[in-house]
């Protein structure tokens, strides 16, 4: 199914985040894509476990996805916000991440013009 996915129409990239620090590894813990038709792109999952959530893996994959975005010299980029009883913290999460909210829509949206920074003290490794 996701080799399907991938094959589809429009332009779609995968990734994985793997999360090690100096107490341990705490193994496959996020996983980010994107789908892209003509000069926009589209953040279709965003997931990321909780044990993980506030040591800025969330901005590490934002900064992966926008770079790639980038890459391709797309215009802008949006993920939707699906309000659940327990997708609260991501709800906080978009809100400070620098994306513009469309309240009528109910996306966030980047300018790709914008430049997102990383956190500085994260070293992104590629497999």
């Amino acid at each position: 199914m996701l080799a399907e996915w991938l094959e589809g129409d429009n332009e779609r990239k995968m990734w994985t985040f793997r999360v090690s620090d100096r107490f341990g590894d705490s193994g496959l813990c996020g996983i980010v894509s994107i789908e892209s038709a003509g000069r926009e792109g589209r953040i279709s999952d965003f997931v990321l476990s909780c044990r993980v959530m506030g040591r800025k893996i969330e901005e590490t994959m934002l900064y992966t996805v926008l770079n790639y975005a980038h890459s391709l010299g797309l215009k802008e980029i949006y993920a939707k916000y699906i309000s659940t009883p327990r997708n609260k913290p991501c709800l906080e999460f978009w809100e400070k991440s620098g994306f513009t909210f469309n309240e009528k829509d109910n996306i966030f949206i980047w300018n790709i013009g914008k430049k997102f920074v990383p956190p500085d003290f994260i070293t992104i490794e590629t497999i």
